[in-house]
């Protein structure tokens, strides 16, 4: 158990709705998004789609790492604690849900501001949290390898830190662009059915 029982419990959400979670790579760029969306709490969970957890393992070290805190204290209170989210059919409105994409910055993850993303999807908003793959995230693996892409460390101070940045916003930049894009496209119906794992295809549904 070890420090586990020292947890503090998530808050739950202020807004109206229930809320579901997938963890999936969009269409056509490939990127890899945790999507937190208004949901149908009667119905099921998706066939085929395993919950996820609140932190992937290798994200979990990396912020030991980073923090130069022992991994097996940081396992112990991030590591096991599942998404509290079940990956359900989303929930019907009378319109469409607006769709927020999130980017969580130097690093960051797509799992790194679950809980002020669930509060967005709980008002009813979708919710797409993306993992940027320039090496400005703690942990990312890339879409057509799924090779590990390390953290870039900036120089040591004093540099120039728009120079520094400029190019990693730059690729943010493609990114968010290919990721509104993908998500237009799945909007339409006009994503290919073919190859897809049930976590891709419960996202376009």
């Amino acid at each position: 158990m070890g420090l586990a029982v020292v947890r503090p419990a998530h808050p739950s959400p202020q807004g109206s709705h229930g809320i579901g979670c997938l963890r999936a790579r969009l269409p056509a760029n490939g990127l890899l998004a945790q999507v937190h969306y208004p949901a149908e709490m009667s119905a099921s969970v998706f066939d085929g789609v395993e919950p996820v957890p609140w932190f992937r393992q290798p994200v979990i070290e990396e912020i030991a790492s980073g923090y130069g805190v022992p991994p097996r204290v940081l396992k112990s209170l991030l590591g096991g604690s599942p998404q509290l989210d079940l990956p359900r059919p989303p929930k019907l409105g009378k319109g469409r849900w607006p769709i927020v994409v999130f980017s969580s910055g130097v690093w960051g993850s797509c799992e790194m501001y679950t809980q002020l993303c669930r509060e967005l999807a709980s008002h009813g908003s979708i919710v797409v949290a993306i993992e940027h793959e320039d090496g400005s995230g703690i942990y990312a693996e890339r879409a057509s390898s799924l090779e590990v892409i390390p953290y870039v460390d900036p120089p040591r101070p004093p540099y120039d830190i728009p120079k520094f940045r400029s190019p990693f916003l730059e690729v943010h930049a493609d990114e968010l662009e290919a990721t509104a894009a993908a998500l237009r496209r799945a909007a339409l119906g006009q994503v290919a059915a073919a190859d897809r794992s049930p976590e891709e295809a419960a996202l376009v549904s």
